[in-house]
């Protein structure tokens, strides 16, 4: 029972397998990306689009414009709306009348009428009205539409 101020740490689950007899090999790491914070997620996210992950040229989207790089999944529904640049639009998603740049907008989520930037927007998220920064959570409901 490893712990310290009632948490586990990496550190100490690496030294018990270690002692229970388990080998490492040592690996160059490129880049390092930290996830721990909304700004880095969308660091983060930049980095990927900016290094490959971009499909712009190969999406289908109806009467919309896209500024690469984006990711945009091949199930996701986009209908008069500006994405990107540096928006992620996951499986199932469904963007109508909206801007969105700088984005992750995880599976599920309906955006409408709203215009987001350096946002993160959870799983079966709606999202509605208004321009905003804004990070919300999975299931979650915001509506300023008025």
């Amino acid at each position: 029972n490893i712990q310290t101020k009632g948490e586990y740490y990496l550190a100490d689950a690496f030294q018990l397998m270690i002692d229970q007899g388990a080998r490492f090999r040592v690996e160059v790491v490129d880049v390092w990306e930290d996830c721990g914070k909304p700004e880095t997620v969308l660091h983060t996210n930049r980095y990927l689009l900016d290094s490959g992950r971009d499909n712009s040229a190969s999406v289908n989207v109806n009467h919309s414009v896209i500024v690469p790089p984006v990711y945009i999944a091949p199930t996701a529904r986009v209908v008069q709306s500006v994405i990107g640049p540096y928006a992620t639009i996951a499986d199932g998603c469904d963007v109508r009348n909206s801007i969105v740049r700088d984005a992750i907008i995880d599976c599920g989520a309906h955006i409408e009428d709203t215009m987001l930037e350096r946002s993160l927007i959870g799983e079966r998220a709606m999202v509605r009205g208004r321009y905003r920064v804004l990070n919300v959570g999975d299931s979650s409901h915001v509506d300023d539409s008025g």
